[in-house]
């Protein structure tokens, strides 16, 4: 089991973090709609009101079965302001759009649980610290790749209500800017505690590396000794020290470095 130091508990905490903050970004809405400002005060505003039809949003879990209930939501809005309006517009098939959701999310799920197994088994044992620098790193792209999908799904979505409003004209009752995304907060928290890691990673010094300092001053000194004794030596071969006197110099140094 490897020893437990300052270090370890720091850096290994803050990599524990960053693979908590992963799995909780599912959590986060990837797409909010929202009918509050966008019906304003109309009579279908007052009727969808009535029905709970105001807004709805998706998290990352609720993604996972592949079933998106925003679009379905979106298709049946769609379809009757189309009819309402009297124009003829064929909506965008957003299958591809679910599974593409899906697949990124589960891939998120198991490796944000792989990440926290690694973080906490690297705790009592696992000793490379390469393993938390590439969890560090991977919880990074999983903020990025959830920021991307939440961006992805909310701009696909409202760029579709644009197009059906365009087609309706000025006479729409409907504004735009109908769809947004709460994707970008997981990913400003994996930021900051990304920063947090590397900072401890490169400023809490490992014990060897604490010791360094002493051992350099002990091995001068060390030096310094050998060069105080060939100098006796040599005084002593030359002949200006005696036996007796480059014993007791001899002596005098050793203890001296004690």
């Amino acid at each position: 089991m490897p020893k437990i130091t300052v270090r370890r508990i720091c850096i290994g905490s803050a990599a524990l973090v960053l693979a908590l903050c992963s799995l909780l970004s599912l959590c986060f809405p990837i797409v909010r709609l929202s009918l509050q400002d966008v019906l304003n005060g109309s009579e279908l505003g007052d009727y969808l009101g009535m029905y709970g039809f105001t807004s709805a949003s998706e998290n990352g879990f609720a993604l996972l079965g592949g079933n998106s209930r925003v679009i379905r939501f979106f298709e049946d809005l769609g379809a009757g302001f189309v009819a309402s309006s009297g124009i003829n517009y064929r909506m965008t098939d957003f299958s591809g759009l679910e599974v593409f959701s899906q697949v990124f999310d589960i891939v998120i799920l198991i490796l944000s649980v792989l990440l926290i197994v690694i973080t906490v088994c690297w705790f009592f044992c696992i000793r490379r610290e390469s393993v938390l620098t590439t969890a560090a790193l991977v919880a990074a792209w999983i903020g990025v790749i959830y920021l991307v999908q939440g961006l992805v799904f909310s701009l696909l979505l409202e760029a579709e209500w644009d197009k059906m409003l365009d087609m309706a004209g000025s006479g729409a009752i409907f504004f735009g800017n109908m769809f947004s995304t709460l994707a970008y907060v997981p990913f400003i928290l994996i930021v900051l505690f990304e920063i947090a890691f590397w900072v401890l990673y490169y400023s809490v010094k490992t014990p060897e590396a604490a010791a360094e300092p002493e051992k350099q001053e002990g091995d001068s000194s060390a030096k310094d000794v050998f060069a105080l004794l060939r100098e006796c030596k040599k005084l002593l071969d030359e002949g200006i020290l005696t036996e007796e006197e480059f014993a007791e110099q001899k002596a005098r140094i050793l203890s001296g470095n004690k």
